[in-house]
């Protein structure tokens, strides 16, 4: 019986010796963990911190870019009156305004109007931070 009460203790003084080196072992590692988490938070911080520089940035920009195109659209579309006004005085007057120099530049810029508002719908929503 001794024997048995023996092994039997025996046995698990070795396996609690065992499960201390596992848990010593795993400690270890969860430490590594701990490290290498604190240093990628760092880097986030970091990075996050200027995103949200440049992001409050963005907000700006856009904010002024859209005023243009605003100020643009308004000016675009009494250009594109003063075009259609003053092609239809050519007409009454037998002249074809069409090719005149003034005329073709304005109707550039209205055209050029339309791809920046393009563009500008494009960019879509900048998100808060």
């Amino acid at each position: 019986m001794k024997d048995i009460l023996k092994m039997v203790y025996g046995d698990q003084k070795e396996v609690k010796l065992e499960s201390q080196k596992i848990e010593l072992g795993s400690t270890k590692e969860l430490n590594e963990y701990i490290n290498e988490l604190k240093s990628n938070y760092k880097v986030i911080e970091s990075v996050g911190n200027d995103l949200a520089k440049r992001l409050g940035e963005a907000h700006r920009v856009k904010y002024i870019f859209k005023k243009e195109i605003d100020n643009s659209g308004l000016n675009s579309s009494k250009a594109k009156k003063s075009i259609e006004e003053f092609i239809k005085k050519g007409k009454e007057l037998g002249v074809d305004v069409s090719n005149i120099k003034e005329v073709k530049i304005l109707n550039g810029l209205i055209n050029d109007y339309k791809e920046y508002l393009k563009f500008y719908t494009s960019i879509g929503d900048i998100p808060d931070i």
